[in-house]
């Protein structure tokens, strides 16, 4: 059966996984025969040609959420913007008289955002090359690689100890959000964070961002939340102490977290937002 040019496209997406075996001998291939430049250049129009196709089947389901939380005039934060697909949503949603920071560390990855970001004239989006953690100065973060041998820029993160296993590792600027934040009156809406195991860094170092505005913090679950002794756990107990009450989104409606319940991404919240819902 023939297949359109739209049906072509979203097969070639489906195939193209980032650990099936096509997929790593193909960027191999590609890696080898393509100098590094050009091959971020046609990374730059890849990514830009997502983010102009703007599809929620690209996107998580909690994606859906943000209109409820966010309004036009909002101050919203993107921890782990990777290329801008939550950016872009945040954009449209805080309007132009709102912003957004973004925050992604990953050099090679802070080039297409902010390539992205000019292609599609997001004038109310800032971008920064800091890892946000729970001090200023520097970082160094790892590339993890996936079975077939390809490594995973997605899941680049912050490791503090030195190991000799072979996986590239490179040097980031980390800062606090309340550091960044520290002479800025602009009232925080929203934090949204992805820091791939780092979280709980970040949520130390915004503490008074959080206690000042109390934003809606929206973080990417990588573990067990109910696990005693788990950084992910110790958030939690950080945030609820704040006044927070962890809460998921199931695509339609928010719930507050039951023990037990695991979800891609938690929603803490505070009264006032509840109420607002």
């Amino acid at each position: 059966m023939q297949m359109n040019p739209i049906q072509a496209l979203r097969s070639f997406r489906r195939h193209w996984t980032a650990e099936s075996p096509w997929t790593l001998r193909s960027k191999q291939f590609i890696a080898t025969v393509v100098p590094d430049r050009v091959l971020m250049e046609l990374k730059k129009r890849y990514y830009l040609s997502l983010l102009r196709a703007d599809a929620d089947e690209l996107m998580e389901i909690d994606v859906r959420a943000l209109p409820r939380l966010i309004k036009s005039g909002d101050f919203a934060i993107d921890v782990g913007a990777f290329v801008g697909f939550y950016s872009q949503r945040l954009s449209r949603l805080v309007g132009p008289g709102g912003q957004v920071w973004s925050f992604e560390p990953v050099p090679a990855t802070f080039e297409i955002l902010t390539a992205s970001l000019r292609g599609l004239g997001l004038t109310n989006v800032c971008a920064f090359p800091y890892a946000l953690s729970d001090r200023d100065g520097t970082a160094t973060m790892e590339v993890p690689r996936f079975t077939g041998g390809g490594e995973s820029w997605w899941d680049a993160r912050i490791v503090d100890e030195d190991r000799r296993d072979g996986l590239r590792r490179f040097a980031v600027t980390r800062k606090r959000l309340d550091s960044l934040l520290a002479t800025n009156d602009r009232a925080v809406a929203f934090v949204k964070i992805d820091a791939e195991y780092h979280e709980l860094h970040c949520i130390h170092g915004a503490l008074d961002t959080l206690r000042r505005w109390h934003p809606v913090v929206q973080v990417e679950t990588l573990g067990d939340v109910d696990a005693p002794g788990s950084d992910l756990n110790a958030l939690a107990s950080v945030l609820c102490g704040l006044g927070y009450s962890p809460h998921r989104f199931d695509g339609d409606r928010f719930h507050l977290r039951r023990p037990g319940e695991h979800q891609q991404n938690l929603f803490f919240m505070c009264g006032h937002h509840t109420d607002a819902l």
